[in-house]
């Protein structure tokens, strides 16, 4: 543990120096970021049968956040009413 936490240590000073040489840089952080597991992405493809479906599915997830920080809740939000 304590290895992770020099090496987490470490690329933070190096984040904050990036900023530092490099104002131009926006912050942003990666709450809004989704990193798919398996059952995440098999999710998201379960009602795809067409190319624009799953186009349609990862706009609707990538554009909306309810905050709930909760992958499978959000989409499901982003589906739209159940029915």
């Amino acid at each position: 543990m304590n290895d992770f936490r020099t090496k987490h240590a470490g690329l933070v000073d190096l984040y904050r120096e990036l900023l530092t040489d490099h104002p131009e840089i926006v912050r942003v952080g990666f709450t809004n970021s989704w990193f798919l597991s398996v059952s995440m992405a098999l999710s998201v493809i379960e009602s795809i049968n067409s190319g624009s479906d799953l186009e349609r599915v990862l706009k609707k997830i990538q554009l909306a956040s309810f905050g709930t920080r909760n992958f499978f809740n959000e989409l499901a939000f982003a589906s739209g009413p159940p029915g």
